[in-house]
């Protein structure tokens, strides 16, 4: 899963060092495949639980921010919502769109990932760091097949600041 672009605001205490902000970052659609095949798409939101804390070293730029969140599944669709049928009907019959995770589809405590790289200042800065999923609740009868497949370590996240 890879969110667009989102926005980051906040400040730095110049006499300490000490970042604090928030950040917002607009809803990422994907499709889970098998085999080469889409199985479902998805609709997943970022959702902040606390303020992004962090310091950054003044003398070398170098920087390092905790950011704390949930994963919330806002929706999961079939793919190729379509039915097959027999012959003589020449196409699959469309099927209505069902939410298969229903409303509340969400991580059972939030992800926190630190992040860390080197401010440069009127250009990109780019930032990374490594962070486990917890498993999910609330996902009607997907939640078990969903825990199967998304929670655990070693996700990455990199993000790139450039200043506005």
């Amino acid at each position: 899963m890879s969110p667009p672009p989102g926005i980051f605001k906040g400040g730095i205490d110049l006499s300490t060092g000490q970042l604090q902000g928030s950040i917002a970052l607009p809803n990422t659609t994907f499709t889970q495949s098998e085999a080469g095949v889409g199985l479902v798409t998805a609709t997943a939101a970022i959702v902040q639980t606390k303020p992004v804390t962090g310091h950054v070293n003044i003398g070398t730029f170098k920087v390092t921010a905790t950011s704390t969140f949930n994963i919330h599944i806002v929706s999961m669709y079939l793919a190729t919502p379509t039915v097959p049928v027999a012959l003589p009907v020449k196409a699959p019959i469309p099927v209505p769109p069902v939410n298969l995770v229903g409303n509340s589809c969400t991580t059972v405590a939030p992800v926190s990932v630190t992040m860390s790289g080197t401010a440069h200042l009127g250009s990109a800065s780019t930032f990374n760091g490594t962070f486990s999923i917890p498993d999910f609740a609330n996902c009607e009868a997907l939640t078990s097949v969903l825990n199967e497949e998304i929670p655990g370590p070693g996700n990455t996240f990199s993000a790139t600041a450039t200043p506005s």
